[in-house]
């Protein structure tokens, strides 16, 4: 038996372009329904792998006097608007629950079927794939993005991820060419993440 060395796949990335149009139509678009389109913007935003959108509570979003926020890593993060009133709307209308007390026993941001589970993250990839998005090249791209503007350790803070995953981005082996030790308020930090249009 012989194996042969195989290459790993290249991820096709997405251009800022692309990503925006993409956040853009899942903002406005009526395509899909309201969760995954929720579920896809998480990715594109935020960076977020699907396996960690699946199992997000409905605890990490804290939304007050009109200012949403996402808990998805050290401190919760701004969400803007239109998503900050389409991620409440989505909270308060989750798919799957039918009555109050099902949705206050359901402690998923995107609950399954089957009482008191989260939706599969395989169901959501299959959905979002179905409308043309490349689930890892939005999240590559987005994080790409997200480092280009913002010292990798912050968006490491911010976003819940591992340093060596934002100063070594998946695919090309270079880092990102901001310093591991660089230092930026995570405050001011937190608002540049709302803005895609950097």
């Amino acid at each position: 038996m012989r194996l042969e060395n195989q290459q790993p796949k290249s991820i096709p990335l997405l251009t800022q372009d692309q990503r925006l149009k993409w956040i853009k139509e899942l903002l406005t678009g009526d395509g899909e329904s309201l969760h995954y389109r929720v579920a896809g913007i998480l990715v594109l935003l935020y960076a977020q792998p699907l396996v960690k959108v699946a199992v997000l509570p409905t605890t990490a979003i804290v939304a007050a006097s009109g200012d949403t926020r996402i808990s998805l890593g050290a401190e919760p993060v701004p969400v803007p608007e239109p998503f900050g009133s389409m991620l409440e709307h989505h909270l308060h209308h989750r798919p799957n629950l039918g009555t109050a007390s099902r949705m206050a026993a359901n402690p998923w941001l995107f609950p399954s079927r089957h009482p008191g589970k989260h939706r599969h993250t395989r169901s959501i990839v299959n959905r979002l794939s179905a409308v043309g998005i490349n689930v890892l090249g939005a999240r590559d791209s987005a994080l790409r993005n997200l480092v280009a503007e913002m010292p990798p350790p912050v968006v490491a803070q911010l976003l819940g991820f591992s340093d060596s995953a934002t100063t070594i981005l998946p695919g090309d082996g270079k880092a990102t060419g901001m310093q591991a030790n660089s230092h930026c308020d995570a405050t001011q930090a937190g608002r540049r993440l709302i803005d895609p249009h950097n």
